[in-house]
């Protein structure tokens, strides 16, 4: 199930209902195929892991005495190796933006997702208590979400779309979106309108997201 195609299984795409007179969709996004491929699934944490064995075995070749293209081509299978694995992840990053669609309406956050088998979660505004916005150098990011009392799922019905190592309290995360910051801002204005307690940070440097006017850019709102 792509989050680009219609599914006749659901009212609204993305959401299990038509939503209650009154709540209206305020963004829909997916994981960056990329993004997730290198950040979800450890892509790049795989490519240096693999050059970095190309290249001992080529300079451990060179100190044995080795001619230096002979050297060279003795790590080469090491590359080949670490390209097939990074097709690997790639293909799985590709496969999680294509089954997978969050939703940010007026009151409530919505997560459908699964590649084998698909589920949907919803997070009324009023269970969360705070959302920490993880940003990458291109802009993408994680959006995660503590729960007030918890959520019956666990880590492993979650992932990859959860925050890493809360396994006793999952966090449901919104993984490798687009303009992660306009869409924490989007949220925080949001949660605000419907007067709930709560707040919106950077991880890493723990400062409040300001919510601005509008949806995300380059995502227009829909009602």
């Amino acid at each position: 199930m792509s989050h680009d195609e219609y599914d006749p299984g659901e009212p609204v795409p993305g959401l299990p209902e038509v939503l209650p007179e009154g709540e209206v969709i305020l963004w829909q996004g997916a994981p960056s195929a990329l993004a997730m491929a290198r950040r979800g699934f450890h892509g790049t944490l795989i490519a240096i892991y693999f050059g970095v064995l190309a290249a001992s075995s080529a300079i451990s070749s060179l100190m044995e005495g080795m001619a230096p293209v002979p050297a060279v081509l003795s790590g080469a299978h090491f590359i080949l190796i670490g390209a097939v694995a990074f097709g690997i992840v790639a293909l799985l990053g590709y496969a999680v933006h294509k089954t997978t669609l969050y939703t940010i309406t007026s009151k409530r956050v919505v997560m459908r997702f699964g590649m084998a088998l698909p589920m949907t979660l919803n997070i009324p505004f009023t269970q969360i208590a705070a959302a920490d916005v993880k940003l990458f150098a291109n802009g993408a990011g994680d959006v995660a979400f503590a729960a007030k009392n918890g959520l019956p799922v666990t880590y492993v019905h979650l992932w990859p779309h959860s925050r890493g190592f809360k396994f006793a309290q999952p966090q449901p995360t919104l993984r490798c979106v687009p303009d992660a910051k306009g869409v924490g801002e989007l949220l925080a204005k949001a949660i605000i309108a419907q007067g709930v307690a709560g707040e919106v940070k950077p991880i890493k440097t723990r400062q409040t997201v300001q919510a601005s006017q509008g949806a995300p850019s380059g995502v227009p709102a829909a009602a």
